[in-house]
């Protein structure tokens, strides 16, 4: 199986440049994965970083206009131009091991018509943590945190419930977020793909969790499927805000038990117990 890591980016060229040296550095063979960046509209040179540098694997660049906020359109933008057969979806402030691309593929062969969701240290970590992460070795890093206990997935205390057997969740969805995951780019398709109705943050990655989940897909955590997460500012008011309105659209949309609870739930990670 080939695989095609689809990266949405908007003024991140650091990180995002540090992400595909990276990529140069799997443990895969070159000819099994390709990379496609798309640029929503940066305005920080990030064209320029992209295209001046040489990859030892294949690597697409789309730049598409800013019409604002649109990362579920970047996504789909990038899923329509990908030749494999697996989809890895990432986001440009995340940082991946050098066995990743082993790690999705050996997932879908061994899981087919399911969804894998990637462990992110650092993403909104419930507990502080001070460790330098070294880019040129990212894979210390992510053992040294396990090791430490430290920058843990803010979602790992809900898998924990479940003994991190997502698939025994009655609501596996909602944590289904688009820093790291992976999908068959046909059962991606077959879904209707990212719905491209969200123009702000939050909300467009779980309205495709959910979709998954209707369509009987089971929804796993696997080793190496992980990464770093590289903290920036947030305008915490401003996406809570956009978030609770895009809840109400996904209840508003579906009209389901589960969809209408979304929106009464003010800690989106207590809904790993929905009954």
């Amino acid at each position: 199986m080939t695989l095609s890591i689809i990266i949405p980016s908007y003024n991140k060229k650091e990180s995002l440049m540090s992400l595909l040296s990276l990529l140069n550095k799997q443990s895969a063979d070159f000819s099994d994965f390709e990379v496609i960046v798309v640029d929503d509209g940066s305005s920080d040179e990030t064209c320029l970083a992209v295209t001046k540098q040489v990859y030892n694997y294949k690597l697409k660049y789309i730049y598409v206009p800013d019409e604002g906020f649109r990362v579920a359109r970047a996504r789909n933008i990038g899923a329509k131009n990908a030749k494999g057969e697996l989809l890895a979806f990432v986001d440009a402030d995340v940082l991946l091991p050098s066995d990743f691309v082993k790690s999705v593929i050996k997932f879908h062969i061994s899981n087919p018509q399911s969804v894998s969701i990637g462990n992110v240290y650092g993403l909104y970590s419930e507990n502080k943590w001070d460790l330098k992460v070294d880019l040129d070795d990212v894979d210390s890093t992510i053992k040294r945190m396990k090791e430490l206990g430290v920058g843990k997935d803010i979602r790992q205390s809900s898998y924990a419930r479940f003994d991190y057997k997502l698939c025994s969740m009655p609501a596996p969805w909602v944590f289904l977020w688009g820093t790291i995951f992976s999908v068959e780019k046909e059962l991606f398709e077959k879904v209707g793909c990212f719905d491209e109705h969200f123009k702000s943050w939050g909300g467009e990655d779980i309205d495709l969790g959910f979709r998954l989940h209707k369509a009987n897909s089971q929804f796993h955590l696997f080793e190496g499927i992980e990464g770093i997460h590289l903290s920036h500012p947030e305008d915490d008011d401003a996406n809570y805000k956009t978030n609770l309105e895009n809840k109400k659209y996904i209840s508003e949309k579906y009209s389901n038990e589960m969809t209408d609870w979304l929106i009464k739930e003010e800690n989106i990670f207590k809904l790993g117990r929905f009954t």
